[in-house]
């Protein structure tokens, strides 16, 4: 009884609820990134993707197609999640109106928003996130997706100013302090109106670093990384098409390597590849990434010369390339992509109850 008082007095005064009945705790509702592997990393399941109303760092090196990558996620919040509005905070002058239409997005629900500099960025996108909670509370099925691109662009109005003067002075960390704050800061803000917000970043190689890592350094500092809810570092590998005879023997396309840096919602440091045809989009091979994974749940197993089997459909052998992409694979998956699904998400949940370690049978058997 002493309890149940003082939880109605705590509740009265903080807003608060119990986990289970949080409309915080776990997202509404996710949006397909448009490659199932991709989904996976993210958020544990290949149907789901990125969560609404989090906070997502999308960092790589130059030519990751991390803005094409973004405006694929936005298109699909638009013409799958039927989002009311996309919020587009461009810091290179680089808007992609012709992409969002030639991947079947419209571009008048997309608002392009142009940001001068980091201070104009936290003003611009924490008083948008103002607007958005108010709406939000006038129209609880109002959903909105901001993309900032890129936070890896953005400088200080110190330093806009000290152009202006002639001069130019280290502004000794300031514009990573101010990249810091607004990550930071976006993160109830997101929570409350339940729009997302995707920070495009960049990567640099750290010359002074005795070993390499996996773990790139990204342009506002190293603590950036680790206040988000998920962030995703994407490297790349031009791929050139089979016959070189072709006149178009140049790179046809390229092979998109994600990793997860950080991870609130399933098991980080998972590594994935995504095809991308520089015509077809992302389209193709798009059951890469997963056949590995198939293989080490036993769902598919490694034959002779590098050929593999489905058992549990047929005992015939194919090459990786045919459970990639194509009608074979379609079929294929079809049937496996369930058992396999309902594997995966208990794979990379974060510890759980029901698979704990019996620490006192380990002790015995040694």
């Amino acid at each position: 009884m002493a309890t149940s008082n003082f939880l109605k007095r705590l509740r009265k005064k903080t807003g608060s609820s119990s986990f289970k009945d949080s409309k915080f705790v776990e997202p509404n509702h996710y949006i397909d990134t448009g490659s199932m592997s991709l989904n996976r990393i993210i958020s544990g399941d290949v149907n789901k993707g990125i969560p609404g109303g989090r906070v997502i760092i999308l960092a790589g090196e130059t030519g990751t197609l991390k803005t094409v990558q973004a405006i694929r996620i936005a298109v699909n919040a638009l013409n799958q999640n039927d989002y009311d509005q996309i919020l587009y905070f461009d810091s290179e002058g680089g808007a992609p109106r012709d992409m969002v239409e030639n991947m079947g997005g419209d571009p008048s629900k997309i608002e392009h928003i142009v940001i001068e500099n980091i201070e104009d960025a936290n003003v611009k996108i924490l008083g948008t996130y103002t607007e958005l909670v108010e709406e939000k509370e006038k129209n609880p099925d109002f959903k909105a997706l901001l993309i900032m691109d890129s936070i890896g662009a953005l400088v200080g109005e110190k330093v806009m100013r000290d152009v202006e003067k002639g001069k130019l002075a280290s502004d000794m960390g300031g514009s990573a302090k101010l990249i810091g704050t607004l990550v930071r800061s976006c993160t109830i803000p997101a929570l409350k109106s339940d729009a997302s917000i995707i920070f495009i970043n960049h990567v640099y190689m750290d010359p002074s670093a005795m070993y390499a890592s996996k773990i790139q350094n990204q342009s506002g500092g190293l603590r950036l990384q680790y206040m988000s809810t998920i962030t995703l570092q994407c490297a790349k590998k031009l791929e050139k098409p089979g016959d070189k005879k072709t006149e178009e023997a140049f790179y046809s396309g390229s092979t998109m390597k994600f990793f997860t840096v950080k991870n609130r919602l399933c098991r980080q440091f998972i590594e994935t590849e995504v095809f991308v045809d520089f015509k077809k989009g992302f389209g193709p091979k798009k059951y890469m990434g997963l056949i590995d994974p198939a293989i080490q749940y036993g769902i598919i197993t490694n034959e002779k010369q590098g050929y593999l089997q489905v058992p549990s459909v047929n005992d015939k052998s194919y090459r990786r390339a045919q459970l990639e992409d194509g009608k074979i694979a379609d079929e294929i998956w079809k049937q496996i992509l369930p058992v396999f699904n309902e594997k995966s998400t208990e794979d990379l949940k974060y510890s759980s109850i029901n698979n704990k370690i019996d620490i006192e049978e380990i002790i015995k058997e040694d």
